[in-house]
């Protein structure tokens, strides 16, 4: 994520020397069969990480976006059917109610921004909540293949 930031922060500082006005390439399109690379989640109390847990996937979990704006992810035996839209670089994920090992989850919905490439995307979703005069933010970062 830093180098990203800093291959951005170049790359701005570059084109604001320049006269003429660019305009960035979109990402490639999110559309098809992507399989969980990494995933990290990261907690931050009051801007202070407590907690962090990265891991690793061998190839056989996957989110498949279709071009009809549905989806399905598979993590292990499970999986779960949500719809999309994007919007610049943002997409909006939304899961229907559904029911997980017994359990019944309600309906929501997530913003995240993303890049994506021919063979890869990058999904970054990032949540925070004030309670108690504490800010609790959680981040999401998974990169994704196309095998």
């Amino acid at each position: 994520m830093n180098k990203i930031l800093l291959v951005a922060l170049a790359a701005i500082a570059l084109f604001m020397g320049c006269q003429k006005k660019s305009t960035p390439s979109p990402s490639a399109s999110i559309v098809g069969k992507w399989y969980i690379t990494t995933d990290t989640t990261r907690q931050y109390t009051n801007n202070v990480l407590t907690d962090q847990d990265p891991e690793s996937f061998d190839h056989t979990d996957y989110v498949q976006f279709n071009s009809d704006g549905s989806g399905v992810q598979l993590s292990g035996d499970e999986s779960g059917n949500f719809t999309y839209s994007v919007k610049g670089n943002s997409v909006t994920l939304n899961y229907p109610k559904q029911v997980v090992d017994n359990t019944t989850i309600d309906a929501f919905s997530k913003t995240a921004t993303y890049k994506a490439t021919s063979s890869a995307l990058y999904i970054f979703i990032t949540d925070t909540e004030t309670d108690g005069g504490a800010t609790y933010r959680y981040t999401e970062s998974t990169y994704f293949t196309n095998k």
